[in-house]
């Protein structure tokens, strides 16, 4: 409208000039000035009319709106934020007190209640229910008791005295057979004599025991114990017919002539000579698993643990048969080797060869049947039934034709064993034949 108001203005005006005989050129300066001065009038007054109307447009609109606003938030969110953690704070705080107060107080009532009520109750009620319930509790299970409790007492004690009489005597029986495993090293394996042996062997037991007591008193009794077992160990082992007369005591030492006599000494200590065209020979097993067997040919020792030559298995020494001379010695592990290269050495004897072995320690573990048949071959009779653990000692020959006289054989028997866990020692001696040509 203001727009039509100005065009209006406009067109009077150039009437008005033309009724005037303006110049046109006036008029257009003047169109010009009239048209920058109502663009200037213009934007004045519409920016101060926008500045003043929004203004007041938005100062009422924010004041009304920010304010109604405010207060409906504010009042809805407060009350709804209050009464929620009023009653969950509320709620926990009281069911905590309340708990707490409840649980003391009904630990002191009730404590106190009982108290009162268990020993009024329980004077009372015990002392009519315990003497009538033990008098009879006590008739009846003394009646069982003591019918019961004998035999189990005495079962119990005969299982630990045994137990404990058990491992005595096989710590005993261990330290027996060891001594005399020591006695039979010391003579066969260091050549001392057999008193020599038994008397080291009771020493050193004798001090073994000495030193374990403290006092003196103890010692003493100890050692007059230690020495009195020695010497009973002593004479059972040497087989002495212990006879103290003193009748035999004098002619013992009337005879200091006739002792004074060497005995005559065969070879490899035989107790007599080999005819002519005999080989004099004399052996023995090993000795559990500490002592190596022992081979002795014509009074030359071949094989043994001073020579360094034995070991665990089959022992066995190849003698010529014609002229006695050792052709070669080895051993063969029958537990932990392999019984291949002791079928291989048994192939490759030469007919006419004398054939010694001996067992040490376990000879049976890996022998098969075809090992077992070569050694038969040999003239062996007990090596189809040599087991674990068995000693063992045989001499044959490579072409024998009958079976050979000169074996021995021993099982290994926990009742019969003399050492622990092995048989007692197998001494074997003789004269073999010498081969004719």
């Amino acid at each position: 409208m203001y727009v039509t108001n100005v065009s209006c203005h406009v067109r009077l005006c150039n009437l008005l000039l033309d009724a005037l005989n303006f110049p046109r050129e006036s008029i257009k300066y003047l169109s010009i000035y009239l048209s920058i001065y109502l663009s200037i009038c213009l934007s004045v007054c519409l920016s101060i009319y926008l500045s003043i109307y929004l203004s007041i447009y938005l100062s009422v609109y924010l004041s009304v709106y920010l304010s109604i606003y405010l207060s409906i938030y504010l009042s809805v969110y407060l009350s709804v934020y209050l009464s929620i953690c009023l009653s969950v704070y509320l709620s926990i705080y009281l069911s905590i007190c309340l708990s707490v107060y409840l649980s003391i107080y009904l630990s002191i009532c009730l404590s106190v209640c009982l108290s009162i009520y268990l020993s009024v109750y329980l004077s009372v009620y015990l002392s009519i229910c315990l003497s009538i319930y033990l008098s009879i509790c006590l008739s009846i299970y003394l009646s069982i008791c003591l019918s019961i409790y004998p035999s189990i007492y005495l079962s119990i004690c005969l299982s630990i005295y045994l137990s404990v009489y058990l491992s005595i005597f096989s710590q005993v029986k261990q330290c027996y057979n060891f001594w005399k495993l020591e006695i039979y090293r010391m003579r066969h394996v260091l050549k001392c004599p057999k008193w020599a042996g038994v008397l080291v062997c009771s020493l050193y037991f004798i001090l073994s025991f000495v030193n374990l007591t403290h006092s003196g008193i103890l010692k003493f009794a100890a050692l007059i114990f230690a020495f009195l077992l020695a010497v009973f160990l002593a004479f059972q082992l040497l087989e002495i017919n212990v006879d103290f007369k003193l009748s035999n005591v004098i002619s013992r030492s009337m005879l200091v002539n006739e002792a004074s006599l060497k005995p005559v000494k065969y070879k490899c200590g035989l107790s007599k000579s080999c005819p002519s065209g005999h080989f004099a020979f004399k052996m023995a097993s090993g000795a559990a698993s500490v002592v190596g067997p022992r081979f002795c040919l014509e009074d030359k020792l071949i094989m043994s643990g001073v020579k360094n030559n034995v070991g665990r298995g089959i022992n066995i020494a190849l003698i010529n048969g014609v002229t006695g001379e050792l052709l070669k010695t080895d051993n063969f592990d029958m537990w932990a080797g392999d019984v291949a290269p002791f079928i291989k050495f048994l192939k490759e004897i030469e007919e006419g060869t004398v054939v010694m072995m001996a067992s040490f320690d376990d000879p049976a573990t890996k022998l098969n049947d075809e090992a077992r048949k070569l050694v038969a071959e040999l003239g062996s009779t007990a090596v189809n039934n040599l087991g674990f653990r068995d000693n063992w000692v045989f001499v044959g020959g490579k072409g024998i034709k009958t079976k050979s006289p000169f074996e021995q054989h021993i099982k290994n028997s926990p009742d019969t064993n003399k050492f622990e866990g092995w048989p007692e020692v197998l001494e074997m001696e003789g004269c073999v034949p010498q081969r004719q040509i």
